[in-house]
């Protein structure tokens, strides 16, 4: 769902914010859309590996408030920001990142013997 909603996102920037929003926000868009399809796909792959939960959720949350932040803010940029909802969007793309360091350091540990 997410990929495709990405893809999507990845049509409307492409087609559709340029000419009404601005270059701004149609490379706002993008970069919403590249994201949410990448990590979308790791999710997938998250959830084929039998990873834990705890790194699902917070890739899931990452996506969320990274991305749906991102292409809300440049759809309409005056209500993300009276909300202050653009002060979330890093909070979002930290998650994404410390999910992928965590999730690589668990891969290259060796395995315990018990």
């Amino acid at each position: 769902m997410i990929v495709g909603l990405g893809i999507t996102g990845g049509a409307v920037g492409a087609h559709v914010m340029e000419s009404c929003c601005g270059a701004a926000s149609a490379e706002r868009m993008a970069m919403a859309s590249n994201f949410a399809i990448w990590n979308g796909l790791g999710l997938i792959l998250m959830t084929m590996l039998d990873v834990e939960r705890l790194f699902l959720w917070a890739l899931f949350v990452g996506i969320l408030v990274f991305s749906g932040l991102l292409a809300a803010k440049s759809i309409s940029p005056q209500i993300v920001d009276s909300l202050a909802l653009g002060r979330l969007i890093p909070f979002g793309g930290g998650l994404l990142i410390v999910t992928w360091l965590l999730l690589a350091l668990r891969f290259l540990r060796p395995p315990r013997d018990f």
